[in-house]
């Protein structure tokens, strides 16, 4: 048996291409927040000193330094995947919508387990906006317009 598959519209392709390049420059701006944070503010390590005050001086860097890496990878990791998808998604490859939903599943379960790190709210917003930009481009690569006659 032979299975079809509704391919989406010029026009929702263009844009789920377009809030793909929105995701990609939201996790640009992840990776942004987490350098003007450690280079300035130091707002991951005050969030670690909060949470474990016992901590000694050098644990506390410890942990910092390692939330401040998990958030580099997911934005690293977001530039890639947005990158891709937009490309393949703009050339038409058939594969694209199932491949986007496996990567907003993996976005999402790596965001919410890093929910669990103490960090600066404002860097915990930034870790789950290109979430939200993957659902709007996923709903619209989804999602076709009825065709008109």
């Amino acid at each position: 048996m032979q299975t079809t598959s509704i391919a989406p519209t010029a026009d929702s392709t263009r844009r789920a291409t377009t809030t793909m390049y929105v995701g990609l420059a939201l996790s640009a701006l992840l990776a942004g927040l987490t350098v003007v944070d450690q280079a300035t503010v130091g707002g991951i390590t005050d969030e670690m000193w909060k949470e474990y005050p016992d901590y000694t001086a050098g644990e506390v860097d410890t942990e910092a330094g390692a939330t401040a890496a998990a958030l580099y990878v997911l934005a690293g990791l977001g530039i890639a995947c947005w990158s891709w998808l937009a490309v393949a998604t703009r050339r038409g490859w058939r594969h694209t919508r199932w491949v986007a939903t496996t990567v907003l599943a993996l976005a999402l379960v790596a965001s919410a387990s890093m929910s669990y790190v103490p960090m600066p709210s404002y860097l915990a917003s930034a870790m789950w906006l290109p979430c939200i930009a993957g659902i709007v481009a996923l709903t619209m690569l989804w999602l076709r317009k009825p065709a008109t006659r």
